[in-house]
């Protein structure tokens, strides 16, 4: 059975509060989903979720915020420094803390071959090598890089474009407009 064509601003009004009110829970949903998609780019290439790089945390994070009249907007970014697994790094010197007064410093230092000079103290402090030894600093020859944001890019428009639509559709459902035969 259809619906009168008088009942139709009536179906447009309920569509329209349907729509508006899911509109930041759908936004949500997608923006865990990107997320998600986000966080799986780097294990791709190998990163695992759980691993620091040098020393430091990594992974996505989202942030739902107003643009205006209503809607909103999500804000997706990376924390950590995870472009070292994009773009790669250069040959490199690591140095212990302990060493002069600031990293640049250490590091300038560690190519001139000064490092001895610059210890102060009891605080100076040491790089534990993967063999057992001790160094107060080392060239690091650099990492390779493992491109993986295009593909991120790529998947995590069509996650965000799935899971807005699913969130339209419950919407429309919850709305009574949609859904199985028979049911308003």
């Amino acid at each position: 059975m259809t619906r009168p064509v008088s009942d139709l601003p009536k179906v447009v009004q309920r569509l329209a509060t349907a729509v508006e009110a899911g509109s930041k829970s759908t936004l949500e949903d997608a923006s865990l989903a990107v997320k998600d998609e986000m966080i799986a780019g780097p294990e791709r290439v190998g990163l695992s979720r759980r691993s620091k790089l040098a020393g430091r945390r990594w992974g996505a994070r989202y942030k739902i915020e107003p643009a205006g009249n209503g809607l909103f907007r999500s804000v997706l970014k990376y924390f950590g420094p995870i472009q070292w697994i994009e773009k790669g790094t250069d040959p490199h010197y690591v140095v212990a803390k302990g060493f002069g007064s600031s990293r640049a410093r250490r590091v300038r230092a560690a190519a001139e071959g000064l490092l001895p000079a610059l210890a102060r103290g009891r605080g100076a402090g040491a790089l534990r090598l993967p063999d057992g030894g001790l160094r107060r600093a080392v060239a690091h020859p650099g990492t390779k890089a493992k491109p993986f944001w295009r593909g991120v890019k790529r998947r995590a428009r069509k996650t965000a474009a799935d899971a807005i639509q699913d969130g339209l559709r419950r919407n429309i459902i919850s709305a009574g407009l949609g859904g199985p035969r028979g049911r308003r």
